[in-house]
């Protein structure tokens, strides 16, 4: 899966920036960027 595979309208829907994105075959690594008022639960939905 690349970096094109996830949806940037959940970045937009929190006011958020993708910095960096890798993972193994298993498993992915995102570092976001959010505003402080966006609560990390509310970012990891389903």
């Amino acid at each position: 899966m690349g970096c094109d595979a996830i949806d940037p309208r959940e970045c937009r829907d929190f006011e958020a920036e993708l910095a960096e994105f890798n993972g193994e075959q298993d498993h992915v690594h995102l570092f976001v960027n959010y505003p402080p008022q966006v609560a990390v639960s509310s970012s990891l939905r389903p």
